[in-house]
Formats: C-alpha cells, sequence, structure tokens
C-alpha cells in the first residue's frame, strides 16, 4: 500500500544545487575553471584551495559534494588530501598530467579531466553529477519532487502536519 499525499504545482521548478571546492596550485587554472563552471548555473562554487591544508579547511567549512581536484600541489599531491578525507564526496580529478591517470582510478574518483578542460566534457561530466546527486531519497523520509512537479511526502511525515 502506497501511502503518500501528491501535491502539484504549476510553473514549479527546483534548481538542485551542486556545492563545489576547486582545489589547484596553480592561480590561473582555479580561475579558468571557475570560468567554466560559473556558466553552469547549478554549480555553487563555494571556494578554491591551493594546498591540502586550506583545501581540509574549507571541505570541513562548506561540506561540498563536489571537489575538483588537481594532482600536483605545492610539495604534495591531491592523492595525500584524499587521505584526510573522511566524508562521501564527489572526486573529479583535473590535471595536465597523464601519468597520474592510472592511480587516480585507484581512489575511485568520480571522473578524470585533463587540463586544459574541454567546456563541453565539463557540462557532461556534471550532468552526471546531477543524476547520482538527484536521485529520490524518499526512502530515508525526505520530501521529494517527481517528474511530474508534485511532493510526494512519506506517511511518516504526514503525521507532523
Amino acid at each position: 500500500m502506497v501511502c503518500s499525499l501528491q501535491l502539484k504545482f504549476i510553473n514549479y521548478t527546483a534548481m538542485t544545487y551542486i556545492t563545489a571546492v576547486i582545489v589547484d596550485e596553480e592561480r590561473l587554472a582555479r580561475i579558468n575553471l571557475r570560468r567554466l563552471l560559473e556558466r553552469i548555473p547549478e554549480i555553487e562554487i563555494a571556494g578554491e584551495a591551493d594546498s591540502c591544508e586550506s583545501a581540509l579547511e574549507l571541505i570541513n567549512r562548506h561540506n561540498p559534494q563536489l571537489i575538483f581536484l588537481d594532482i600536483q600541489l605545492r610539495g604534495e599531491t591531491g592523492f595525500d588530501l584524499l587521505e584526510f578525507i573522511d566524508k562521501a564526496i564527489n572526486i573529479i580529478f583535473v590535471t595536465a598530467y597523464d601519468d597520474n591517470a592510472i592511480r587516480a582510478y585507484n581512489v575511485n574518483p568520480f571522473d578524470y579531466l585533463s587540463k586544459p578542460v574541454n567546456p563541453e566534457r565539463l557540462r557532461n561530466v556534471i550532468e552526471r553529477v546531477k543524476t547520482r546527486e538527484n536521485k529520490p531519497k524518499s526512502e530515508s523520509g525526505m520530501i521529494t519532487k517527481t517528474p511530474a512537479n508534485e511532493l510526494e511526502i512519506p506517511c511518516q511525515r504526514l503525521a507532523q502536519y
């Protein structure tokens, strides 16, 4: 038995934002990636970092869903940063060096982009992230939006109203 209340909204569109952090030692590379990401309205850039230490501060402060991570950092690597992250975050490696690709895939990133970043490839990756992030969460008791612009409210939530 399905126990949910459906409410219809006319012209209702909800945008889900994906919070992202950019980690790259090169300022120009961060600027270029930021410019590309600013063209994608669903991406909210929480900040930029040029080291593992500053990246960890940003990650702990903003709890992003996505990290664009360069592999080569000053005296460190993106792999060093990953050792300190204990949250489930989508990692997209962004690097100019293909020789780290095998090692990068061994840590199971969401994707791997080569510099200079191709805007179309970046859009495709973001679409895949959005698909992953927008999966219905009704099983967890959260209110979710259906494709027909209806809200489904699980039974346990109805008791609150």
